[in-house]
């Protein structure tokens, strides 16, 4: 168990250590943008920066204070991971009180479209944008959506690059009002 808990927190050193790297080449490669003070100067100049610790569940967490962050969920490796952390959870909040509180069904729905190499991905990403207005705006999917009981969504862009170029995605959770046992006997039916 101690050797665990040594592996645990040198990961957790290589993965702080790797983040500030991808967080000072970005500052690097975009000398003008924020990212280049995030965690580096004081929100009020007047007042210190500050270490708070917070202790719960096990495991102590420390943040500081008074310490900018630019926030930039695609520049910066730390403000993104801290805004992701913090809509997953968001997130896995409202999946657990529809399922189980309200018994009601989730659909996952999973968008993308053909790409080669060459494709370039603002142009993709405007069409995917387009694409999807029309499914949830157009009269005859506003009919299916009325069957399917939805009452909601949450869409999550998911874009990797690789062999066949950039290759955006999107993964939609829909709320639906159908029970659990409604959904899963009209797919039968």
């Amino acid at each position: 168990a101690k050797n665990t808990a040594i592996s645990t927190q040198q990961n957790r050193q290589n993965n702080r250590k790797n983040i500030y790297k991808l967080k000072a080449t970005a500052g690097n490669l975009l000398p003008a943008h924020r990212v280049c003070s995030c965690g580096k100067c004081r929100v009020d100049i007047e007042k210190n920066v500050q270490l708070e610790i917070a202790s719960g569940g096990g495991d102590s967490k420390a943040k500081f204070k008074n310490l900018f962050r630019c926030g930039d969920i695609w520049v910066c490796p730390h403000c993104g991971q801290q805004v992701l952390a913090r809509r997953g959870g968001e997130v896995s909040r409202a999946v657990e009180a529809w399922t189980e509180k309200e018994n009601k069904a989730l659909f996952m729905l999973t968008l993308t479209h053909r790409h080669t190499q060459g494709d370039e991905l603002k142009p993709k990403l405007k069409l995917m944008s387009k694409a999807r207005k029309h499914l949830f705006s157009d009269r005859e999917m506003q009919e299916i959506w009325g069957m399917a009981k939805k009452k909601g969504h949450i869409i999550g862009l998911e874009v990797t690059n690789g062999f066949n170029g950039w290759h955006p995605h999107n993964h939609i959770l829909l709320f639906s009002e159908l029970s659990k046992e409604e959904f899963a006997s009209d797919i039968v039916s």
